[in-house]
């Protein structure tokens, strides 16, 4: 389905908790819920009724989904989540987004077998110091074993995303040295600009063109590869002799409002057309209705909507103009 803007939306983000087992500084810095189980059994989606959604949005001719949280791997019924939306007509792709913290090689088998066709892993540094310093947690060598697992495997596309803070992690060295994981491991090295939302705005990122001077000076023959896919709006490069590649989202250094072709799903229930702003589709308040017949059309308008409603970019270049005031732990990263 094409937006007012001739903009066909064909993905949407899930978001299926709120809870995560880190508290990231630009994201969730007041409490990490340090669990390893997830007991919010109530107050979510359960895997049946992110089930209709779904079906719902591919009515609507969105066929690729993203679980995301929160954590979601906290949800001991990931797998079944994510089963049951891959086998959904029409469905093409279902990728998760983690802190790999939980990735165990066991996890991921399960993750795999449940429909799993592509992970991007959270990694905002490999030292160890740094990662505390942001995440408020050890574990960082539990994040970087699941990722050399999944790129290893062969079964998934892999990436890592990596948020630069100025004066955290955004020296040469971190830069490099994150840089370094695409030449040994087959998975795309990805820098993402900051999103100036909740905690996020009180940090400074940075933007593609500094970290692409940066790994111009160690790799002089990057060369930008113009034949990548995938359903989002980044831009990749290669470097001889690398396995993986180095890519980069910029919503505002580089603004792509114009490709834009997601809704997000946040873990209370609200269908947003676009991150930046408070206008959402409340989805959770249609499963008040018993009649599946009702409540899948019901659901198939409220998306309808949201795609109707999306504006034409953000305005996060504007501060004073972003009406969003929740963190991305409850939006759904």
């Amino acid at each position: 389905m094409k937006d007012r803007f001739n903009r066909e939306i064909e993905y949407m983000r899930l978001s299926i908790t709120s809870e995560c087992n880190l508290s990231c500084i630009y994201c969730n810095p007041e409490g990490a819920c340090n669990k390893t189980t997830h007991k919010g059994k109530n107050k979510y989606f359960s895997p049946q009724e992110l089930e209709e959604i779904c079906t719902a949005a591919t009515k609507c001719g969105i066929s690729s989904f993203r679980i995301t949280g929160g954590e979601p791997l906290l949800r001991p019924d990931c797998e079944e989540i994510i089963s049951r939306i891959s086998g959904i007509e029409g469905v093409r792709r279902v990728s998760l987004t983690t802190n790999g913290r939980l990735l165990t090689p066991k996890r991921l088998s399960e993750l795999i077998s449940a429909g799993l066709s592509g992970i991007n892993i959270s990694l905002d540094t490999v030292d160890p110091e740094t990662d505390r310093r942001i995440s408020g947690s050890g574990g960082l060598g539990e994040t970087l074993e699941g990722i050399r697992s999944a790129a290893n495997d062969g079964r998934l596309a892999v990436k890592t995303n990596t948020v630069l803070l100025e004066g955290v992690n955004d020296t040469p060295r971190e830069i490099l040295a994150l840089a370094e994981l695409a030449r040994e491991l087959p998975a795309d090295v990805r820098f993402i600009e900051l999103m100036p939302i909740g905690p996020g705005g009180r940090y400074k990122g940075r933007g593609s063109s500094e970290v692409l001077r940066v790994l111009k000076e160690s790799y002089p023959k990057i060369t930008r590869d113009l034949t990548a896919g995938g359903n989002g709006p980044a831009k990749y490069y290669r470097i001889e002799g690398f396995k993986g590649r180095i890519g980069f989202i910029d919503a505002i250094e580089e603004k792509f409002c114009s490709r834009c072709n997601r809704l997000r799903l946040t873990s209370d229930g609200d269908l947003k057309p676009c991150l930046c702003y408070a206008a959402t589709e409340n989805l959770r308040d249609i499963f008040k209705e018993n009649d599946i017949m009702i409540r899948m059309e019901k659901l198939k308008g409220a998306i309808e909507r949201a795609i109707e409603a999306k504006p034409e970019g953000h305005c996060f270049e504007h501060r004073e103009k972003i009406s969003e005031e929740n963190s991305m732990v409850n939006i759904g990263g």
